[in-house]
C-alpha cells in the first residue's frame, strides 16, 4: 500500500529531504472501458482482484482506478495516480498541484504480465499465466496506493522487483522500511519515499515470511513460504507520501543565524529571504514558500538567540507544518 507525501529535511549544509511512503495514493477517477474479465493466458481478473480484497479486508475503502497514458489519472485528496496500461510503463505519482517532485515506480518486469485489466472492484490487474504470479493495484480513498504481488502456486514463488527511478537511491532502515532519497542538487537531498517494512499473507491469513533487499535502484521483495502456506499468497509493499520539512543545525550554528536574521529582520522577512537566498535559511524560505509563514520561520530563528543551546549539540526545527521550537536530536542529522 502507499501513501503518497512529502517531508523535506534540511541539514546544515543545506540538505533537504521528502519522504514518500508507501505504494500506495488514494484517487478517484472515470473509469476505464469495459474489458474482458479473462486475459489470454487464462487467469481471471475477478479472481485475482478477490483475492486482493480478502487480503487486504479492513486496509482502507478502494476507489475506482483509471487505466491509460500519464495523462489518464485518479485523483484523491492532493494527490494524483496514473496506472498504464503496458505493464512495462510505470505507475506515476505526483501532487495533483503539480508541485513538487514526483515519483514513478514500476510492477516487476519478468512475470509476463498481460495489460492492465479493471477489476469490478475498481482494483487494477496485471494478470500472467499460473507459472508466474500476478500484479495488482489499488488506490484507496485516503490517498494511498497498493502495489501486491499474487502468487498462484509454489511453482510461481520468487522474489519480485519494484524499480524506481534511476536518480532515486534506495536506503534501507534498521525497522525494515526504505527511504527513497535522491540529490537535487549539492546540499539538497529530497526524500521522496519511504516504503513500509514488507508483507505477506496466504489465502487463510496466515503471515509469510518475506524480506527486502536493495538491487540498484529497485526494491526486491523476497516471499519464502512455510510447508503449510496456503495459496495464493499476497504480498503488499507500502509507500507514503507527503509535506513537511525539517530545519537542522547545532546550536552554535542556530545562535548564529539568530543575530543575523534578527539584526536583518528589520528589512523585512522579503529581504531576509533574498539576501541569503543561497544558504540554508534562503532554502527554507522557499520550501515554506507562503509570505506569513515566512514570517513565523524568521521570527522563531531570531528567538533562538535567547535560548539556551549546547553548542556542538544538533537540533531541528520543523519548519512545515510550523511549530515554532528546536528539539535537539542525534547529531548524525546535523553531519
Amino acid at each position: 500500500m502507499v501513501s503518497r507525501g512529502m517531508v523535506w529535511s534540511l541539514t546544515r549544509s543545506g540538505v533537504a529531504a521528502v519522504t514518500v511512503m508507501a505504494i500506495g495514493v488514494a484517487l478517484s477517477g472515470p473509469a476505464s472501458a469495459a474489458t474482458p474479465n479473462v486475459d489470454g493466458a487464462g487467469q481471471n481478473v475477478s479472481s485475482i482482484a478477490r483475492t486482493v480484497a480478502r487480503a487486504t479486508q479492513g486496509m482502507g475503502s478502494r476507489v475506482r482506478a483509471s487505466v491509460g497514458d500519464p495523462s489518464v489519472a485518479t485523483q484523491a485528496g492532493p494527490n494524483r495516480v496514473s496506472i498504464p496500461s503496458d505493464p512495462r510503463s510505470p505507475i506515476v505519482m505526483q501532487r495533483a498541484s503539480g508541485q513538487g517532485v514526483g515519483l514513478t515506480v514500476r510492477v516487476p518486469d519478468d512475470l509476463g504480465l498481460s495489460a492492465a485489466r479493471v477489476a469490478a472492484d475498481g482494483t487494477v490487474v496485471y494478470s500472467s499465466d499460473n507459472r508466474h504470479a500476478a500484479a495488482a493495484v489499488q488506490i484507496l480513498d485516503d490517498g494511498a496506493v497498493r502495489l501486491q504481488t499474487v502468487i498462484p502456486s509454489a511453482v510461481a514463488v520468487g522474489d519480485y522487483s519494484y524499480t524506481f527511478d534511476s536518480d532515486v537511491t534506495l536506503l534501507p532502515n534498521s525497522d525494515g522500511t526504505v527511504s527513497l532519497v535522491t540529490e537535487v542538487a549539492p546540499g539538497l537531498t529530497v526524500i521522496r519515499g519511504t516504503v513500509d517494512s514488507p508483507w505477506a499473507v496466504d489465502s487463510k491469513g496466515n503471515q509469510v515470511p518475506t524480506s527486502y533487499r536493495v538491487v540498484g535502484h529497485s526494491l526486491v521483495q523476497a516471499i519464502r513460504p512455510l510447508a503449510d502456506t496456503v495459496y495464493p499468497v499476497v504480498a503488499d509493499p507500502k509507500l507514503t507520501f507527503g509535506m513537511g520539512a525539517y530545519l537542522n543545525m547545532s546550536g552554535a550554528e542556530w545562535k548564529s543565524w539568530a543575530y543575523i536574521v534578527g539584526s536583518s529582520l528589520v528589512f523585512g522577512s522579503t529581504y531576509v529571504c533574498m539576501r541569503f537566498g543561497n544558504t540554508i535559511i534562503g532554502q527554507a524560505c522557499t520550501l515554506i514558500g507562503v509570505p506569513t509563514g515566512i514570517s513565523t520561520f524568521l521570527d522563531m530563528v531570531a528567538s533562538v538567540g535567547a535560548w539556551s543551546l549546547d553548542p556542538v549539540a544538533c537540533y531541528q526545527n520543523r519548519i512545515l507544518p510550523e511549530n515554532n521550537r528546536v528539539t535537539r536530536v542525534a547529531l548524525s542529522n546535523c553531519q
